[in-house]
């Protein structure tokens, strides 16, 4: 038989216990109610998220405008979303009706850039004033996926007025806009990275596949 030595401190000893709950990926609210006058001590909740698609674009765009930046006017209710996931790092998202960015380009196309997801919503594009949108662009997708390919908007090449308007309470989330200086099928290469993630939500590994895109 086996023996060990030891001192023991029942003063500061502890019990660590784990629970579960799963639920769809996605955006959550989580609240925690205590059931008992007896104490509660509550450490940590580790997240562990689902694999998702991140596209990383290489590309012939002439100009790219991020969400976040200074030239973007924005109307409305935006709050800027900080990851690692998003083009430079930050992404713009809404979850009201009539939040609206503006802004002004010189080009021939435009391709939106941001986040889709099963319970994504939708945003018009409005162009040099007009009161008609010229597209509706509709960002659900049956699984998540970060720099999606949102929609494509062309006209004639020349400088125009762009203005985005949110028609639903789903989140829409933009990331970028890629100004093109011609109508373009096929341009670049988009770099689709899925990330797999332990129960503690830390990375585990990345599996990057390379695709046309336009």
């Amino acid at each position: 038989m086996e023996t060990a030595a030891f001192t023991e401190r029942p003063e500061t000893w502890t019990r660590s216990q784990e629970s579960w709950v799963s639920h769809a990926q996605g955006d959550h609210t989580i609240r925690i109610k205590t059931r008992s006058a007896a104490r509660v001590e509550l450490d940590r909740i580790d997240i562990a998220g689902a694999p998702v698609a991140i596209s990383a674009w290489t590309t012939d765009a002439s100009t790219r405008i991020e969400a976040e930046a200074s030239t973007v006017t924005r109307k409305g209710t935006w709050t800027a979303q900080a990851s690692a996931v998003y083009s430079a790092g930050t992404a713009l998202r809404s979850t009201a009706i009539s939040s609206e960015l503006s802004f002004s380009i010189t080009g021939a196309q435009l391709v939106f850039i941001g986040t889709e997801n099963s319970n994504m919503g939708s945003f018009d594009v409005f162009v040099d004033g007009a009161t008609t949108p010229a597209i509706t662009v509709n960002c659900y997708a049956p699984t998540l996926s970060y720099q999606a390919i949102l929609g494509r908007l062309s006209f004639a090449q020349g400088t125009h007025t762009i203005r985005i308007v949110t028609k639903t309470v789903e989140a829409v989330e933009i990331d970028r806009i890629d100004v093109y200086s011609s109508n373009v099928t096929a341009t670049g290469a988009a770099v689709t990275t899925t990330y797999a993630y332990d129960k503690w939500g830390q990375r585990l590994s990345a599996t990057t596949a390379f695709r046309r895109i336009l």
